[in-house]
């Protein structure tokens, strides 16, 4: 008698959770196309091939958690499918036609056969145009009359409990645009590119996502972008004709939208190896500029207050703020390519006390230390630059041989005077006013 009750005990325990599933006929349409499972890679109804008899079949499991209710009913989603399509007006009705639907046998909840279908603004699936909820084992109309023409929407097709099904898919009323293979796409492709451009080279017009496969020639450096609807280019390799190849399918490769080649010249664009390292100068250094380049035919500097077209080695003078220098070079007038380098002017301090003395013995200060006013004295005509112990530059006198300087204003200190006789020597003295 137990062995009995075990038996039959087991018995209802397993049909509790037995779901038994019809097995597939073979579809009535040669090649069903399997709808697409997320709006990442979504396949795009053609008004040309609704009119030549579409049919398709849905996934066999693809539940979507966003489509938990489906539209009203309380049904979720267990293997739904997508389409897109745009209407070219207003009113649109779809009628879908199941076929083949396995039936889904639930103890408790009956029997389920068939397909449920909505239509969404877009992939979030948060506001839907129209709606059909119920269980469809037959054919089945949805539609909606305040469609925005062209624009995409979601057709969102789902076997009720999991029932999978064949359907074909037709327009009842109104229309939707045709896809047609691109025999001349539209390409944002130049034809002319410098060696070092930053390039996308893109198909537009495509009315669906794709797949694409890209080849180009002459060691380019690439990168496929936008699956694979274009690619970015970062650098052209070697100058010259490039060939640039692209195949480009719908994500189920029903059909190719664009299968082409076309050429970009390359040209010539120069390329700066080295020039003048930033550095930190003192005041009025003189600054010699330098590079080395490669492929080119002319060259410009450009500094504050300053420029030099094609003149090598120029020479400017460092100022109490940082210079900025610009070196652009081109080729054939073209593809132009620049260097800027900054130079940094120096702590005035550090500048001054790190003077060579070299004419010390011809110079003579009376007195020093001083109290108000003090004569400067030298063999011949000098330079004289007066600075204060921040580095600030007080007094400069060209061309004198002798100087009486009044400093009863200044406050007690240290000061720094800097000569420069006609060959160029200098002499560093040290001031202290008391």
């Amino acid at each position: 008698m137990k062995k009995t009750i075990s038996k039959f005990v087991l018995l209802l325990i397993s049909s509790c959770f037995f779901i038994s599933t019809s097995l597939r006929v073979e579809a009535q349409c040669d090649t069903p196309i399997e709808a697409s499972e997320n709006c990442d890679f979504i396949f795009m109804l053609d008004g040309n091939a609704l009119e030549d008899g579409f049919c398709a079949s849905l996934p066999e499991s693809n539940p979507i958690s966003e489509l938990t209710p489906f539209c009203f009913d309380i049904s979720s989603s267990e293997n739904t499918g997508f389409f897109l399509f745009e209407p070219t007006g207003p009113i649109l009705t779809f009628k879908i036609i199941p076929m083949n639907c396995t039936e889904v046998s639930i103890p408790g909840q009956g029997v389920f056969i068939g397909m449920q279908a909505a239509i969404f603004e877009d992939c979030t699936f948060t506001e839907f145009r129209a709606c059909a909820p119920t269980c469809h084992p037959d054919e089945f109309i949805i539609g909606a009359n305040d469609f925005q023409p062209l624009k995409t929407y979601v057709l969102a097709l789902d076997g009720c409990q999991g029932s999978i099904c064949d359907f074909t898919i037709e327009v009842v009323t109104g229309g939707i645009t045709a896809l047609v293979p691109l025999d001349n796409p539209v390409l944002n492709s130049p034809e002319e590119v410098c060696q070092y451009d930053l390039s996308q080279i893109q198909v537009d017009g495509l009315p669906l996502l794709t797949d694409g496969a890209w080849s180009v020639d002459g060691g380019v450096n690439f990168e496929i972008r936008f699956n694979g609807k274009a690619i970015q280019v970062n650098d052209w390799g070697a100058p010259g004709v490039k060939t640039i190849c692209a195949t480009i399918t719908d994500p189920n490769n029903t059909a190719m939208y664009y299968d082409s080649c076309w050429q970009v010249t390359v040209k010539t664009t120069p390329s700066i190896i080295s020039m003048n390292e930033s550095d930190s100068l003192c005041l009025d250094d003189e600054i010699d500029l330098d590079f080395e380049a490669t492929e080119y035919d002319s060259f410009s500097w450009t500094w504050e207050g300053g420029s030099c077209n094609n003149c090598p080695n120029p020479v400017f003078t460092m100022a109490d703020e940082e210079i900025e220098v610009t070196l652009e070079l081109s080729f054939g007038g073209e593809c132009a390519v620049e260097s800027t380098v900054v130079y940094y002017p120096e702590d005035p301090t550090s500048c001054i006390v790190n003077i060579e003395n070299v004419i010390p013995a011809q110079v003579q200060i009376i007195p020093n230390p001083f109290q108000s006013a003090f004569d400067v004295k030298m063999a011949a005509e000098f330079n004289l630059k007066l600075y204060d112990s921040q580095g600030k530059l007080m007094i400069v006198e060209n061309g004198v041989d002798k100087m009486r300087i009044d400093g009863s204003s200044w406050s007690q200190g240290v000061f720094f005077l800097v000569l420069t006789d006609d060959s160029g020597n200098t002499s560093f003295q040290k001031l202290i006013k008391q």
